[in-house]
């Protein structure tokens, strides 16, 4: 590994921009992480989608880039079952139809409403093309259990799996929250094994729960029994955090990332000093996650919050206090892998609070943390009824 990681960021106006894009450039591989949010002046809905796409649209085009190269995506709204109709419609312009063999990415549609006021939406995305400009070699499954959606891409040997909107159940079925949350870990591991993989292959979860304060220690019941009827050691990294999935009426849903083949791959946990480990309280996931490939190592930063080396709350009620200690979390974490935040590619946090918003960001500022790098802050319910904010990130080392 190189100290100095060939990541370029760029941002159309940080603080308030409409882009912030990271690009990193490897042998056979460009990887792009992507943040899109409406133009200033944009009205309703509609009007913020189509802004929030064409300045996506711009982005890959200067990134010599296209939409078929897009992986995964994760849109945060407001309100969830009234607009992902409408952000169906123009996903589908912006990525040429829906006709048979279109290659889209596995999406994700969840109840995160932006924290800036006015904000309708916005999107993360992961883009990945051959450093040749050609496609690379990729494809959707169809037929999965659960409404999930898959892109499966394959480089140096090793299949990437992106599997989104996996939800347990369907619709009118009366489930209740533990047997939808137990559905949907059977469902995802269905998924993986249509592409030959198994939950072992997972680095990293993302879970929504449409009430967290409700069901959070039901989640946690429903994980631990199925990660450990699997024998799963160690759980991979994870963020469970207060949205509604879509459809809207479903009580939760997963994202996951997974990796297998026969190239060089390395899976190793990693913790912090500053927090105890997640385990210890009934919460199965690990504070983080590396991820040695070819060419470069993933570290995926699991939701992290104000918590000590004993697991308590710390700065109950003080929103620059919680922030700063989460941050001082991710910097630990960071710098135990022999990374920073020049190493961050994309981020999202998650703030109780819109009144929280500024307080956050100018912690962060005060803290080092690049106004440029993507990073989506979003309103949600945090699963400790004490915790004011929550911040996850992704670090890439080449």
């Amino acid at each position: 590994m190189s100290e100095a990681p060939a990541l370029e960021a760029s941002a159309s106006d940080e603080g308030c921009a409409t882009i912030h894009a990271v690009r990193i450039e490897m042998a056979a591989v460009v990887e792009l992480h992507v943040c899109a949010r409406p133009g200033a002046g944009s009205a309703g809905f509609d009007d913020q989608a189509r802004s929030m796409y064409g300045h996506f649209a711009s982005e890959m085009r200067s990134q010599g880039a296209s939409p078929r190269d897009v992986v995964a995506e994760k849109i945060f709204l407001g309100e969830v079952g009234a607009q992902a109709p409408a952000l169906a419609a123009i996903r589908r312009e912006f990525y040429g139809g829906v006709e048979r063999g279109t290659l889209l990415p596995a999406v994700t549609y969840v109840q995160l409403p932006p924290a800036r006021p006015g904000q309708l939406c916005e999107v993360q995305a992961l883009v990945l093309c051959a450093a040749d400009g050609t496609a690379l070699s990729s494809s959707n499954p169809e037929g999965l259990p659960g409404g999930a959606l898959c892109r499966v891409v394959q480089t140096d040997g090793l299949r990437h799996v992106f599997l989104a909107n996996v939800i347990g159940g369907f619709g009118g079925d009366g489930l209740d929250f533990s047997s939808q949350a137990s559905s949907m870990f059977r469902n995802a591991e269905a998924a993986l094994a249509r592409q030959g993989l198994s939950f072992r292959d997972v680095a990293r979860t993302w879970i929504y729960v449409a009430d967290i304060r409700r069901d959070y220690a039901a989640l946690n019941r429903a994980r631990r029994r199925f990660l450990s009827e699997r024998g799963i050691l160690p759980p991979p990294a994870s963020t469970g955090i207060g949205g509604a999935p879509h459809p809207a009426d479903r009580a939760c849903g997963l994202d996951l990332r997974a990796i297998a083949g026969k190239g060089r791959r390395r899976v190793v946990p990693f913790g912090a000093p500053t927090m105890n480990e997640a385990p210890s309280y009934g919460s199965d996931f690990s504070r983080g996650i590396r991820v040695d490939l070819e060419g470069r190592s993933i570290l995926y930063v699991s939701g992290t919050a104000s918590i000590d080396a004993g697991g308590r709350v710390v700065h109950p009620g003080d929103i620059e206090g919680q922030a700063d200690r989460t941050l001082r979390n991710i910097e630990a974490l960071l710098s135990g892998q022999g990374a920073g935040y020049a190493d961050v590619v994309s981020a999202v946090t998650y703030l109780k609070r819109p009144e929280y918003l500024e307080v956050f960001r100018s912690t962060a500022a005060r803290r080092g943390f690049p106004a440029r790098i993507p990073n989506t802050l979003c309103l949600a319910d945090i699963c400790r009824p004490h915790w004011l904010c929550e911040m996850e990130a992704t670090a890439v080392l080449v």
